[in-house]
């Protein structure tokens, strides 16, 4: 489902999620409405402290944690939300949920996160690299949702976009 190729480690192409196979139809969208779990013993959950005035935001895995560390870090970055909208829609007759893990927003976004795919509102989804190839329908069915619901894109970020963006946005 993914477009993988062998390259250094260094390199590696940005996980991406293959085009929809079929259209979704939004039937509704609840902003804020999901609440990350309790934890069951699988994933980290907690609280990340952003900056003076932002609050706390919570995660639900080590990954979130790192994606939410990494746009904390950046100056340009208003705002970061986690579970910000629950999607509910139709996907080749059968009816589906889905709700983003995160959304920034940015005041200016600057060149290298545009070309990434980043807009001033954009909704994130974190996954680990390793199960990707077993998510591709799920991520393809979402992506469909999103592009239907069209309040801005969604980028999928696993440990080596954290490990390549990190070494960007801190100049290594």
């Amino acid at each position: 489902m993914f477009f993988l190729q062998e390259t250094a480690p260094d390199h590696y192409p940005p996980a991406t999620v293959r085009p929809p196979s079929d259209t979704a139809i939004v039937l509704s969208a609840a902003w804020a409405e999901r609440k990350v779990p309790l934890s069951r013993g699988h994933n980290i959950r907690g609280y990340h402290p952003v900056r003076p005035g932002h609050g706390a935001i919570v995660f639900e895995s080590l990954i979130e944690r790192d994606t939410i560390s990494l746009f904390a870090s950046q100056p340009e970055v208003e705002k970061i939300v986690s579970q910000p909208v629950t999607i509910y829609y139709m996907f080749q007759k059968r009816r589906f949920r889905y709700t983003p893990d995160l959304m920034v927003v940015w005041r200016d976004v600057p060149s290298a996160w545009a070309d990434r795919g980043f807009q001033k509102r954009t909704f994130i989804e974190c996954k680990p690299h390793e199960k990707l190839d077993s998510l591709g329908e799920a991520l393809s069915r979402s992506e469909a949702a999103m592009l239907a619901f069209g309040q801005g894109p969604r980028v999928l970020v696993t440990r080596r976009e954290l490990s390549s963006w990190g070494r960007t946005a801190n100049g290594h």
